[in-house]
């Protein structure tokens, strides 16, 4: 008897290979009228199994595929193809950035691109000046970005060498570390940006100004919070003027071009007669041909630590799981957003979805999570970018 076809109105759930097995025998037996021994010992009995694994391989081939038009349970490819028809594309590797200060000779003028080095695994990582300047006063301070992408750190001091020799250009030394760029967009942090974009509506709510700006490959994180009362009053943790609009954004080495495309952004996504607030400030043009000054604030960031002690399940070891769970952690904090706190129990729940990839079996029976050291949650604060400090300690 054929196995009824498994995509129904409920959706697609594929035989397992048992089933195959018992249909291939059955078929076989009535096509024939010969009952014969199915035992593995014997030929036919190993050909039934060997066809049966086979179409188990193409009938799990095809749950994937269907499986795979989620976007909860969509990765890679497939996770880029359902961005694409929301018309979110998934970020590429982004580049570190730092200010750097030259000294030298007044009114030496110091070009975009001009190479300096320093910082980096072997301190020889190369960054090039993405803005010109001209050295004034002695000094000349302008934004460099490194050359390979990805989480190149400089401490401070580190960029200290010119590659690019010039005359009048003595020195150059960064006086703060640079904010380290990050990898090609990780899929949980690609999963949940889509997500925020479905926010994106005709109206000018914070949550579509949000979706907006964490658009921008140039926006790793970002809040909007909304005063929309005509009186003076505490919004997540920011004291709001009435009818005012308060935007915080990560990272804060953005160029001048960049600054006044989230300038453009808020403003155009801004209901009229609403204030925006903050101590960033970038023009645009308003229909009249004025300019308008639009204002946000720049997040700081607070590193945590994070420590599981877990309990295996049964038939499993800590080695088992380690480094998924280590990863996980890592993945879910690069999903936070400017303002979002950290709780013992969104970690307990990403070591609770660990499973082994082959039986989709949970491996872990409990965990104890400190943050900080402490088994107490940590709170968010609406200014605040809340990161991972180091890798997580499971053990």
């Amino acid at each position: 008897m054929a196995i009824t076809p498994a995509l129904t109105a409920d959706g697609f759930t594929a035989p397992r290979a048992a089933d195959f097995l018992d249909t291939v025998r059955e078929d076989y037996e009535t096509r024939t009228g010969i009952t014969p021994d199915w035992d593995r010992d014997e030929v036919i009995g190993q050909l039934s199994a060997i066809m049966a694994d086979q179409l188990d391989a193409q009938a799990q081939a095809a749950q994937a595929v269907y499986d795979s038009r989620r976007r909860a349970s969509a990765t890679g490819i497939q996770l880029d193809d359902i961005g694409a028809i929301v018309g979110v594309t998934r970020e590429d590797a982004t580049y570190s950035r730092a200010t750097v200060r030259f000294s030298g000779t007044n009114g030496t003028f110091i070009g975009t691109g001009f190479i300096v080095e320093g910082g980096g695994t072997g301190d020889d990582e190369r960054w090039a000046t993405i803005e010109d300047a001209t050295i004034a006063a002695g000094i000349a301070s302008v934004l460099v970005q490194a050359q390979n992408p990805g989480a190149i750190v400089a401490t401070i001091g580190q960029i200290d060498a010119i590659v690019t020799p010039k005359t009048g250009v003595t020195a150059v030394t960064n006086l703060v570390a640079a904010t380290p760029g990050v990898d090609r967009e990780l899929d949980s942090a690609y999963r949940s940006r889509q997500a925020a974009s479905l926010q994106i509506s005709g109206s000018a709510a914070a949550n579509a100004i949000y979706a907006k700006l964490v658009q921008l490959s140039y926006i790793e994180s970002a809040t909007v919070v909304e005063n929309d009362d005509s009186i003076y009053q505490t919004i997540s943790g920011i004291y709001m003027d009435p009818n005012a609009i308060a935007v915080v954004l990560w990272p804060n080495t953005l160029t001048t071009a960049e600054q006044e495309a989230v300038a453009e952004v808020i403003y155009t996504h801004t209901p009229a007669g609403t204030k925006t607030m903050g101590a960033v400030g970038a023009s645009v043009a308003k229909p009249d041909g004025l300019l308008k000054l639009i204002y946000w604030d720049w997040a700081s960031t607070d590193g945590i630590t994070v420590s599981v002690a877990t309990t295996p399940r049964s038939g499993y070891v800590l080695a088992d799981y380690h480094d998924a769970l280590v990863d996980s952690i890592a993945e879910w904090f690069l999903t936070l957003r400017v303002g979002a706190g950290v709780t013992r129990l969104d970690i307990s729940v990403l070591a609770g979805a660990i499973t082994n990839t082959n039986t989709g079996e949970r491996m872990i029976a409990g965990a104890t999570v400190l943050l900080d050291g402490m088994a107490a949650d940590y709170p968010g604060v609406a200014t605040t970018l809340v990161t991972l400090t180091g890798s997580a300690v499971v053990t």
